[in-house]
């Protein structure tokens, strides 16, 4: 992630946006159970900071070192035998790909009912006209 004054993070519940269960197992895979409840309830956007405590980014860098410090952790993972190092990543993440691999329809459902509710439309509309004041 780039240092300086960005913020990253899911505030989708405060918004009004139900999080479905594949997108809290994405969180939670990356920052742990107990972090991604809090955080996702409370719609916490991290700072580089934050983010990097909480293992949601890996690495801060300057802005302008983006692109390299991509290629330097690309070539790094390049360099590993190609088969262990897919076959090993598949093991780890196996519980999420099953997760968000599985039928979503229903969520979706709940979720775009929600979405299109009088409340979430307002509170939309709400962050929308202040963000175009500023």
């Amino acid at each position: 992630m780039a240092e300086g004054k960005y913020i990253i993070g899911l505030n989708e519940v405060p918004v009004g946006i139900i999080v479905p269960n594949s997108i809290f197992k994405l969180y939670s895979f990356w920052i742990g159970q107990a972090n991604a409840t809090r955080s996702l309830l409370e719609g916490k956007l991290f700072t580089p900071e934050e983010a990097l405590q909480v293992g949601l980014v890996d690495e801060i860098v300057n802005p302008a070192s983006i692109l390299t410090a991509a290629e330097r952790k690309i070539r790094k993972y390049m360099a590993m035998e190609r088969n262990t190092w897919e076959q090993s990543k598949l093991n780890i993440r196996k519980d999420l790909i099953t997760a968000t691999s599985a039928d979503q329809s229903e969520a979706l459902q709940v979720m775009l009912k929600q979405w299109w509710a009088p409340t979430t439309r307002s509170i939309l509309k709400t962050i929308i006209d202040n963000l175009q004041k500023k």
